[in-house]
């Protein structure tokens, strides 16, 4: 089996210092080694490690027929503490990185001036964001759509938090937030990155006869598995037993979206008052907001019917909720209760540091009561920001072990760790039939997801009971 099969077989080195982009060619042995995903990227990151790199890479099954197959991860130095970290980015950004004909980019050094990269067919190319420093989030896509009609598919960005460099930020896609718990985004404002541009357009993913048919069976499993009636943002919350945020707030009948190739709705469109017109008395029409981070919604519970405005307001500043709400937990004042208060936030660590805030040198944790899984979580390299959710029929006793291992697999093939965690019937083997249908084939297939995976969770491997 040549491993080329399910990459495109190249991928993007973007000099920010020098201002050049070069292509380089995915090394078969590297992609069977390493299999893909997180910990290709680790690899990588080991590579150009002296550059200070931030790695954006996909999985072998990325893009694929294979169920939830949207994922890409970013990996990098947490500013927070100096930590690596893998953010899973789901909706559809690994998909347009792969059908842009890439595999992965690798972003290096640090711009003079505030740029934008723009990736399509294969390339990449740089060009000037100064007109684009200093808007928010909705501003900032906006204005990058209206500039490439057709042509701006997902947009990686940051706002005002990760321009200000300061530990609280996130890298937003398109409107709403991630899974960055990790302050990537101060990261971005350090090297003056303000948006990755990705359109796919070009690339040219492996097809199996069996696959579509595959994929239609395993999605008629995942559906019969889950609990009826659950469907949306509701189906994260209920897995995890809390009640969501504002019940109040969802519009009915509500808006159910999936990821990419995806056959579960697990994010929900809601209707909420925008921050602009919290802020300035100004009166519009209730924007929508997508429920993409569920840990940064049960942030601002004690909010109640405000916590999706609180959440609405960290998306457009690029704040990452879990951590904010902690900071706004312990504000004073009569701005204390408003999302308003969150424009304190935007400086840089040191001055942040000075006033006692939370969240400087380490991840904000989940918001609610730790557990084996949350104490494990806090200790690896994924983001704080994956639920922690229990599988269904693992051994007694060895929930986290088997929450550590399903998210790594995930990070590692390419598809999104929420499915994994809340499809019970949903595994490894039956998502390793997309790379090989024959018994040894699957066989050495296995051998090597779990050898990338183990090396992926270090002393988490085996956690203990």
């Amino acid at each position: 089996m040549n491993w080329l099969e399910f990459y495109e077989g190249r991928g993007l080195v973007v000099d920010l210092a020098s201002g050049k982009v070069r292509q380089e060619a995915l090394k078969p042995e590297d992609a069977e080694a390493k299999v893909g995903g997180a910990a290709l990227n680790v690899a990588l990151f080991q590579r150009y490690a002296e550059s200070d790199p931030i790695i954006l890479g996909t999985g072998p099954l990325t893009a694929s027929f294979a169920p939830a197959s949207c994922l890409a991860v970013m990996t990098a130095k947490s500013p927070v503490n100096g930590n690596l970290y893998h953010v899973p980015l789901t909706w559809q950004a690994g998909a347009e990185l792969k059908f842009s004909g890439l595999d992965y980019i690798v972003v290096l050094a640090q711009a003079n001036k505030p740029v934008m990269v723009r990736v399509r067919r294969g390339q990449a190319e740089l060009t000037s964001a100064e007109t684009l420093w200093g808007k928010d989030i909705p501003e900032t896509v906006r204005t990058v759509r209206s500039a490439n009609p057709g042509d701006s598919r997902s947009i990686l960005a940051i706002g005002p938090a990760g321009e200000g460099k300061t530990p609280y930020a996130q890298v937003n896609q398109n409107f709403w937030g991630t899974l960055d718990k990790a302050g990537f985004g101060a990261a971005w404002g350090r090297k003056k990155l303000k948006a990755l541009v990705m359109t796919g357009m070009g690339g040219r993913v492996k097809v199996d006869p069996d696959h579509p048919a595959l994929s239609r069976q395993l999605a008629e499993e995942i559906k019969k598995g889950m609990p009826a009636k659950m469907t949306g943002s509701t189906a994260i919350f209920k897995k995890l037993g809390e009640k969501i945020p504002g019940p109040g707030l969802l519009s009915s009948p509500a808006k159910h979206f999936a990821c990419f190739h995806c056959p579960f709705p697990c994010q929900t469109f809601i209707e909420t008052k925008s921050s602009t017109v919290f802020l300035r008395g100004i009166k519009k029409t209730p924007e929508t907001l997508l429920l993409t981070d569920p840990g940064g919604a049960l942030a601002f519970r004690n909010r109640g019917k405000r916590a999706f405005d609180f959440l609405a307001e960290c998306f457009r500043l690029g704040l990452e909720p879990m951590a904010a709400a902690l900071c706004s937990e312990s504000a004073k004042g009569e701005e204390a209760g408003k999302p308003g208060a969150f424009s304190n936030l935007l400086q840089q660590g040191e001055d942040l540091l000075e006033r006692g805030l939370s969240n400087i040198h380490k991840l904000a944790p989940w918001p609610g009561p730790e557990n084996d899984i949350t104490a494990i979580a806090g200790k690896s390299s994924f983001s704080t920001g994956i639920p922690p959710i229990a599988p269904e029929g693992g051994a007694a006793g060895q929930s986290a072990r088997e929450w550590a291992r399903r998210v790594a697999f995930s990070l590692v093939l390419g598809v999104c760790p929420l499915l994994m965690l809340i499809a019970p019937t949903l595994n490894e083997e039956k998502l390793i039939a997309f790379m090989g249908g024959e018994d040894k084939e699957i066989a050495a297939n296995m051998g090597r997801l779990r050898g990338a995976t183990r090396d992926l969770l270090g002393e988490m491997a085996d956690p203990p009971a």
